[in-house]
């Protein structure tokens, strides 16, 4: 994703890209956690980048898992 991000116009939203299967169904909230501040770090300073699952979060996705997705988005935010 980071690598893309420099290529799409900034009056294009890109978004993306945590795996939904890998992550938010099958993981940890530790690992979800990981993933989504790792592309936050890559691709957070775009002004263009929504950060989001790859597609829709899989039926059984842990509650735990997601929470974690959006707590740390948050953290990646409330620390800028």
């Amino acid at each position: 994703m980071s690598e893309m991000m420099k290529y799409i116009p900034l009056h294009t939203l890109a978004l993306g890209n945590i795996d939904p299967a890998g992550h938010l169904r099958n993981s940890t909230p530790d690992s979800v956690r990981e993933a989504t501040l790792g592309v936050l770090d890559e691709c957070g300073g775009y002004p263009n980048f929504i950060i989001s699952s790859d597609c829709d979060i899989p039926p059984l996705s842990k509650w735990e898992n997601i929470d974690a997705f959006f707590a740390a988005v948050k953290e990646f935010y409330d620390g800028m």
